[in-house]
């Protein structure tokens, strides 16, 4: 709840704002100070790897691998050289996103 003393002090200080000159200092202190680490990057990986583990567990891997040979050789031949020509085209948008990423943090 908003009291008159409150409307009074906000009213005398948008009245009498003053904008400091920065000069650049904010940058330079920004830069100047060390990058946040993240100390939860290890789970990606360890539960990437516990889920691999437990499907190579569960999986017959030499099966798996027959089968997808043979969807593969169903497809035709120009479906598969246009896939592999749109593999560098994809890995340079995301390689373009993820530095645009990271330079805006």
């Amino acid at each position: 709840m908003e009291t008159n003393n409150d409307k009074i002090f906000r009213n005398f200080f948008s009245e009498h704002k003053q904008d400091i000159a920065d000069d650049g200092f904010s940058e330079k202190v920004m830069t100047h100070l060390p990058e946040r680490g993240r100390k939860t990057e290890w789970i990606i990986p360890v539960f990437t790897l516990i889920g691999m583990l437990i499907t190579l567990a569960l999986v017959n891997v030499r099966e798996m691998i027959y089968q997808i040979f043979g969807l593969l050789s169903e497809i035709p031949l120009y479906y598969l050289i246009g896939t592999f020509m749109l593999f560098p085209i994809v890995a340079l948008l995301v390689m373009f996103y993820l530095n645009r990423e990271h330079q805006l943090v």
